[in-house]
C-alpha cells in the first residue's frame, strides 16, 4: 500500500512541475493589456512591459520597485479595498472592480500568485475638421450604396480629398488601422510626411488610374493598390485607393495544398463516396487496409458491410468490426455529408484502426479485475468516502470490521464508526487533503464493538466522471500493534516511526534555527549518513532559491505552512534540489517553539524540467527557421538560389560537418558544394543503375541514417560516396517529385548524432516536400523557356527556307545556262590551238560552278526535303550500312578511335533510311573535325531509349573529345551558313539535319564545353 501511496504523490508533485513550468511569466511581456502579478499579502512580484511604459491608466507609478504593495500603486476606497481582499484571502476566484479612470480585473491562478489586469475606461474619440465632415457627408450621399458595399469587401478600401484627406475607410481598413478619418493618407500607410511617389495624386485627379504595389508596415504584408479617380455630384474630384492582400492569396493555395497532403498522407483511413457507396476517392490508407478488397470492390457499402440507412444516419462515432487477411480489426467510423459544387451529396467516411485501443481496454479491464480482486480480498479495509464524508464503497474486509452492509452506503458517516473525538481530527485531515492532495494518515479508536485501535491513510480521489470531490483510503486494525508497541517501545511514538520510515528527509529546528531532530533520510540527503548534526545551524544545509521564504517562516507572523525550493550543499560539495515543506511548530500552550520540514529530492525532477524547457526552445527555433524558409522558397525561381537556400537552412538546423546536394540530370546526378561562399559543381557517376544507396532511397522514400559507413554502404557505394567515407555518421534525405528521386541532400558528422530525433525528422520531411514544390515550380518555368525558344527557333527556320527556296530556283536556271555555255566553250578550244592557261581557267569555272550547283542543290534539299518513303530502322544495325561502315573506318585510320555502345534491346524509329545516314553523317563529319582541330581525342557513340513525360524515345548521342564550342555560339548551331570551320563547309549540315529530324517529330540536343568536348543527342519516336 505505501508504494501505491508513493506512486500516487509522485504524480501529482510531477503533474505540479510541470505546470508550474509554464505558468512564468515571460509570455505576459508580448500582452498590449498592463498586467501585473502578486502575491497574498499585495506584494508585487511582476509586471508586463505594458504596465512598465504605458503610464495613462496608473496613479503613483513613479519609482516602482519589486515587493511594492498593490494599494501603494492604486487609489482605491474602503469598499474597493475589500473586494479586492476577497481574492487575496482566497474567499473567491476572481472579482472586478471599477474605478472613475480604469477598471482593474483579480484572479487567483494558484495558491500563492494573482494576476491583476488593467483596462482603461475612457475611449479616444477622433475628432473631424469641418471640412472632413463636409467632404464625408457629401460623399456619403452621393455613394451611399458603394459604401455598404466597400464594408462587405475584406479589400482594404479608403477615400481622399485632393489633399490625401482621408474622408471614408471600410470595416477591413478600420479592423487594421482604427478608424483613420481625418487623417492623412500618406502618414497612416508610409509614416511620411509628404505624398507617396507610387500613389501619383495628382496624375488620379486628372482622372488617370495608378497600379502599383507596396508592403504596409503594420503588418509587414504586400499589398496590390489601385488609384482611381472618385466624382460626387457636386462636381468634387476625390482618390479612391483599393489594396488587396497578395500573401493571403499565395497563403490560401499553399494551405489548400497542405489540406490535400495532409489527407493522403493521415493516417486514418479516408474516402469519399455518393449515396449508392461508389468510391469516389480515397486515401494511401484506405488503400493499403483493403488492398484487393478495394481493387475488387469499389464500394464503401460492401466493404465495410453497411447499408445505405447506415449511411442517411449519420453517425459521428461508430465502432465496427470487420474481417481483413483473416485479422479481426475495429475501426471507428466517423460519417457526416457535404455537398459538392454540383449540389451532390457525398459521404465523408473517416476510419481510425482502434484494434489496439480494443486489445488495451481488454487488457485494461483483466488488471482492473485484477487490483479488485486484491482490493476485495486484502485483510485490510478499503472504503470510499464523497465530500461529506459518506460512505459511498468499502470492500468486504470493511463491511465485516465496522458491521456495515451495502444498503447503508451513502447514509453512514465515516466519523460516526469512530470514537466522537475524532471527528474533529478528521475534519482537519480531509481540510488538508482537499487544499493540498497530500495522503494523511491518522490513528484512531472506536468502542461500538470493543475497543479497537485503527490506523487510517486519507487520499485523494481525482476523477473525470464527476466534479464532485471524494477521498479513498485504507483501514488496518493495529489493536494488537499498539498493545505490543505499548510494551516494548513506551519511550518512543507512533509518530516517530512513521517519520523514521518515511522517504522524505524529516528535521525541526528551534526558534534560533538549530537543527535539534532530524530522521535518517535528512542524514541521507545532506550526505552525512550515521553522524550527529544536532545544534548545527539549519542554514548551513539549506539554502533557500528565495531567501525571504526562510525569513517569512522565522518571523513572528501567524501559523502557516510553505514549500519552496531550496538547494543542498553535500558532503561532497554536490548541489540537489530539494522542496521544503516547512511549517511553524507550537506548545500545547501555543508557545513558538520553532519549525519542522519535510524534504523530497527533486533533482532527477528539475533535470527533466530543464530538458522539457530546452526541447521548447528547440522547437520553437525550428518552427521559425522552418518559417522563414519556406517564406523565401516560394519566391524562388532559379536553382542556383534554391541550392543556396537550402545549404542555408540545412547548416542553420543541423550545423553538419559535410553538406553536398545531389541533383538529377538526365541518367546521373551533379553534385553542389558550397565552400568559402564558392558554388562547386562536380560531374559524378551516381545514378540508379551504379548506387545501392539510390535504389533504397528510391524503394524506401524516406530518410535514410547510416552510422557506421564502412559496413552499411557496399564497395560501389564506397567508391561512389568516398568524400563522406571518413565521417561517422551520414544522412541522406531524399526529395521526390512525384515517383521521381530528383534531389538528395547528404549531410555527413565527425561524432555521434544524439540531436536528431523525432523533431528534426519532421522538419525534414516538410523541407524536403517544400523542396520538391519548388524544385518543380523551377523545372516548370525552365522548360517553357527552353519550348520559346525552340519554337523561335524553328519559325525563323522555316522563314529562312522559304527564302532559300525561291532564291536557290532564281539562281539555279542562269547557272545551267552558264554552265551549258562554258561547257560548249571548251569543247571548241579542244579543237583549236589555244593556250593551255585559257582552258585551265575554263576547267576551274566548271568546278565552281558545279560547287555552286551542289550548294544550291543543298539549299532546296534545306527549304524543301524531297518525299521519301519511310523505312523502318534497327538503330542496333545504323552503323552496319554501307556509308557509315565506310565514314567510320576512314576516320580511324586518322587515328581517331570511335567507341559505339549498343544495347541488347533491339531499337526501332521510323522515317526514310537515307535521310538518318544523311543526318548521322553530318554529326559524325563535325565531331571528326573538332578533334582533328584539337590534334587528339575520341568519338563516343551510345544508342539507347528515353522517356519524357509520357513518350519514350530512341536515344542516340555522339560525343567527342574535340575543341568543343564557345558558349556564344551555341545559340548560332542550327543557322543556315553559320559555321566555324576556317576554311571548308558551308554552314548547312546541322541546319539540314536539324529540319530533318524536326520533320519526324524528333529533337536534337547539343551540349559543349570549349576545351572539353561535344556531345550530338538526336532524339526519336520509339517504334513498336
Amino acid at each position: 500500500m505505501k508504494d501505491l501511496h508513493g506512486i500516487r504523490y509522485s504524480l501529482i508533485r510531477l503533474i505540479q512541475i510541470v505546470t508550474n513550468m509554464f505558468n512564468q511569466y515571460k509570455y505576459l511581456d508580448v500582452i498590449e493589456t498592463p498586467i501585473i502579478a502578486c502575491d497574498n499579502s499585495g506584494r508585487i512580484k511582476y509586471a508586463n512591459l505594458s504596465f512598465l511604459q504605458n503610464k495613462k491608466f496608473l496613479l503613483h507609478t513613479e519609482n516602482l520597485k519589486k515587493d511594492r504593495n498593490i494599494f501603494d500603486i492604486f487609489l482605491l476606497n474602503k469598499f474597493q479595498q475589500e473586494e479586492v481582499y476577497k481574492v487575496l484571502n482566497n474567499k473567491v476566484q476572481e472579482n472586478r472592480i471599477l474605478t472613475d479612470t480604469f477598471e482593474l480585473y483579480i484572479r487567483r491562478i494558484n495558491m500563492n500568485r494573482i494576476l491583476l489586469q488593467i483596462k482603461n475606461k475612457q475611449i479616444q474619440q477622433l475628432k473631424y475638421s469641418d471640412l472632413t465632415r463636409e467632404n464625408e457627408d457629401n460623399i456619403k450621399f452621393s455613394s451611399a450604396p458603394f459604401f455598404s458595399a466597400f464594408d462587405l469587401l475584406d479589400d482594404l478600401i479608403h477615400i481622399t480629398d485632393k489633399n490625401g484627406l482621408i474622408v471614408f475607410a471600410n470595416k477591413a481598413i478600420k479592423k487594421l488601422f482604427g478608424d483613420i478619418r481625418g487623417q492623412y493618407c500618406y502618414k497612416v500607410f508610409a509614416c511620411e510626411d509628404d505624398y507617396c511617389p507610387d500613389c501619383k495624386l495628382s496624375l488620379v485627379l486628372d482622372g488617370n488610374t495608378i497600379r502599383y504595389e507596396v508592403k504596409l508596415n503594420k503588418n509587414n504584408q504586400y499589398y496590390d493598390v489601385i488609384n482611381s479617380p472618385f466624382v460626387d455630384f457636386d462636381g468634387n474630384v476625390y482618390k479612391i485607393s483599393i489594396m488587396r492582400n497578395l500573401e493571403e492569396i499565395v497563403e490560401k493555395q499553399n494551405t489548400l495544398v497542405l489540406f490535400q497532403n495532409a489527407i493522403n498522407k493521415s493516417k486514418n483511413l479516408v474516402c469519399f463516396a455518393n449515396e449508392n457507396g461508389e468510391i469516389l476517392y480515397a486515401n494511401d490508407t484506405f488503400i493499403k487496409y483493403f488492398g484487393a478488397n478495394y481493387k475488387e470492390e469499389n464500394n464503401i457499402l460492401r466493404l465495410m458491410n453497411y447499408s445505405k440507412d447506415d449511411v442517411y444516419q449519420s453517425s459521428d462515432n461508430k465502432e465496427i468490426k470487420i474481417t481483413l487477411s483473416d485479422n479481426e480489426i475495429y475501426f471507428k467510423v466517423f460519417i457526416y455529408p457535404i455537398q459538392s459544387l454540383s449540389n451532390e451529396t457525398i459521404f465523408v467516411f473517416i476510419a481510425s484502426d482502434i484494434t489496439d485501443l480494443k486489445k488495451l481496454e481488454n487488457t485494461i479491464a483483466i488488471e482492473k479485475n485484477y487490483f479488485q480482486s486484491i482490493i476485495d480480498n486484502t485483510i485490510d479495509g478499503f472504503f470510499v468516502i464523497d465530500k461529506n464524508q459518506k460512505i459511498i464503497d468499502c470492500n468486504p474486509s470493511f463491511q465485516k470490521m465496522f458491521h456495515i452492509t451495502p444498503d447503508s452506503f451513502g447514509t453512514i458517516t465515516f466519523a460516526e464508526l469512530f470514537d466522537p473525538l475524532y471527528k474533529r481530527e478528521f475534519e482537519k485531515k480531509i481540510n488538508y487533503l482537499k487544499k493540498s492532495h497530500i495522503s494523511q494518515i491518522t490513528e484512531v479508536s472506536s468502542s461500538n464493538n470493543g475497543f479497537k485501535n485503527y490506523i487510517i491513510s486519507l487520499n485523494y480521489l481525482s476523477t473525470s466522471e464527476s466534479d464532485d470531490e471524494q477521498y479513498y483510503g485504507f483501514v488496518k486494525d493495529i489493536t494488537d500493534i499498539t498493545r505490543l508497541h505499548k510494551i516494548i517501545e513506551n519511550e518512543r511514538n507512533y509518530n516517530r516511526r512513521i517519520i523514521e520510515t518515511v522517504k522524505l528527509g524529516f528535521v525541526v529546528i528551534n526558534e534560533f534555527g538549530e537543527i535539534i531532530d532530524y530522521n535518517n533520510a535528512f542524514l541521507h540527503l545532506i550526505g552525512r549518513s550515521g553522524k550527529n548534526v544536532k545544534g548545527e545551524m539549519f542554514s548551513s544545509y539549506i539554502k533557500p532559491v528565495n531567501k525571504q521564504n526562510m525569513d517569512e517562516l522565522t518571523s513572528s507572523s501567524p501559523d502557516m505552512l510553505r514549500d519552496f525550493e531550496a538547494i543542498i550543499i553535500t558532503a561532497d560539495n554536490q548541489e540537489k534540489n530539494v522542496i521544503v515543506s516547512m511549517s511553524k511548530l507550537y506548545d500545547i500552550l501555543g508557545n513558538y517553539l520553532g519549525n519542522f520540514a519535510f524534504i523530497r529530492d527533486i533533482t532527477h525532477q528539475k533535470k527533466i524540467e530543464n530538458e522539457i524547457v530546452q526541447q521548447s526552445h528547440q522547437i520553437i527555433d525550428l518552427v521559425n527557421s522552418l518559417t522563414k524558409f519556406t517564406a523565401s522558397v516560394v519566391r524562388i525561381d532559379d536553382m542556383d538560389n534554391l541550392l543556396l537556400q537550402i545549404h542555408s537552412f540545412i547548416t542553420s538546423i543541423l550545423n553538419p560537418d559535410y553538406l553536398e546536394i545531389l541533383v538529377f540530370s538526365i541518367d546521373r546526378y551533379i553534385s553542389h558544394k558550397y565552400i568559402n561562399n564558392e558554388h562547386i559543381v562536380t560531374n559524378t557517376e551516381i545514378s540508379y543503375k551504379t548506387s545501392f544507396i539510390i535504389q533504397k532511397l528510391t524503394k524506401s522514400k524516406t530518410i535514410m541514417f547510416i552510422t557506421n559507413p564502412i559496413i552499411e554502404l557496399n564497395d560501389e557505394d564506397q567508391l561512389l560516396f568516398s568524400n563522406v567515407m571518413r565521417f561517422k555518421n551520414i544522412n541522406f534525405i531524399p526529395i521526390f517529385i512525384g515517383k521521381d528521386l530528383k534531389m538528395i541532400i547528404l549531410v555527413a558528422f565527425n561524432k555521434e548524432v544524439e540531436f536528431i530525433n523525432n523533431i528534426i525528422i519532421t522538419i525534414l520531411t516538410s523541407v524536403s516536400n517544400l523542396i520538391a514544390i519548388a524544385f518543380e515550380k523551377i523545372n516548370s518555368i525552365a522548360e517553357q523557356v527552353k519550348m520559346k525558344e525552340a519554337l523561335d527557333r524553328y519559325e525563323k527556320l522555316v522563314a529562312i527556307g522559304r527564302i532559300i527556296a525561291g532564291v536557290a530556283h532564281e539562281i539555279n536556271n542562269p547557272l545551267s545556262i552558264m554552265q551549258l555555255d562554258i561547257a560548249e566553250l571548251d569543247q571548241k578550244l579542244d579543237q583549236g590551238d589555244y593556250d593551255q592557261e585559257i582552258k585551265d581557267i575554263i576547267r576551274s569555272l566548271l568546278e565552281e560552278i558545279q560547287r555552286i550547283s551542289n550548294i544550291v542543290k543543298q539549299l532546296k534539299d534545306y527549304a524543301k526535303p524531297a518525299a521519301l518513303n519511310d523505312d523502318i530502322i534497327n538503330l542496333n544495325e545504323i552503323f552496319r550500312t554501307y556509308p557509315l561502315k565506310i565514314l567510320s573506318k576512314n576516320i580511324q585510320k586518322k587515328g581517331i578511335p570511335i567507341n559505339i555502345n549498343i544495347p541488347k534491346q533491339k531499337i526501332y524509329v521510323k522515317m526514310p533510311l537515307t535521310r538518318l545516314i544523311q543526318v548521322i553523317m553530318n554529326i559524325l563529319t563535325n565531331a571528326e573535325d573538332a578533334v582533328v582541330e584539337k590534334g587528339e581525342g575520341s568519338i563516343q557513340i551510345d544508342i539507347s531509349t528515353e522517356q519524357r513525360g509520357e513518350k519514350i524515345f530512341a536515344r542516340l548521342s555522339v560525343k567527342d573529345t574535340g575543341i568543343g564550342i564557345h558558349e556564344e555560339n551555341k545559340h548560332l548551331l542550327f543557322e543556315p551558313f553559320f559555321t566555324t570551320k576556317p576554311k571548308e563547309g558551308t554552314g548547312l549540315g546541322l541546319s539540314i539535319s536539324y529540319s530533318i529530324i524536326k520533320s519526324y517529330d524528333g529533337e536534337i540536343e547539343i551540349e559543349s564545353k570549349k576545351g572539353v568536348g561535344t556531345e550530338v543527342i538526336i532524339l526519336l519516336p520509339f517504334y513498336k
